[in-house]
């Protein structure tokens, strides 16, 4: 969880709730809510109304939803991808697949790279939740960096190494 986060009551239990009713999970998101005039929103959400909070979980520019009807009755959702300001992964998972990659992946790279690698090798689902609601104060952890360490800011958001394109090689059947 980031430290740019407020959870919600009920918040870890409705995440739990998900590896309970769906098999073989591997990590769970919750709502990813932005609160209203938060700049982003429409990256996410073209069509949103600027003055109210958003759940970006499911969104444009992710372009991450796999099955928007893994459970109807309970809104769950299955994604290629989610962005880790807050994710639940099991211990199965972990056991499976690993820890992140933070040498290979910067930033939330070491995300999308973790992502990839549940469901390419650990052939484990990456599920949404809508009951699970966690509000993300975007980019305040990036600023404070930018402000506190510029060269660690560089190194990460700007040089060559941090912005090349990283993805898993497909696995050998």
């Amino acid at each position: 969880m980031n430290n740019d986060t407020v959870v919600t009551r009920g918040w870890l239990e409705a995440m739990q709730e998900v590896c309970e009713v769906i098999r073989n999970v591997g990590i769970v998101a919750p709502r990813q809510v932005l609160p209203a005039m938060t700049e982003t929103t429409y990256t996410h959400i073209p069509e949103h109304d600027y003055r109210r909070e958003v759940d970006v979980t499911l969104s444009d520019h992710h372009q991450n939803v796999i099955n928007p009807l893994l459970d109807p009755l309970r809104g769950f959702a299955e994604l290629p991808y989610a962005p880790f300001f807050c994710a639940y992964i099991t211990r199965s998972c972990l056991n499976t697949v690993g820890l992140l990659d933070q040498h290979n992946g910067f930033h939330y790279r070491s995300d999308r790279l973790f992502c990839d690698a549940v469901r390419l090798y650990g052939k484990m689902k990456i599920v949404y939740t809508p009951h699970s609601k966690v509000y993300h104060f975007l980019q305040r952890s990036t600023k404070e960096l930018r402000s506190k360490s510029p060269s660690l800011y560089r190194n990460l958001f700007v040089s060559e190494s941090a912005t090349r394109s990283l993805s898993l090689p497909e696995p050998s059947l």
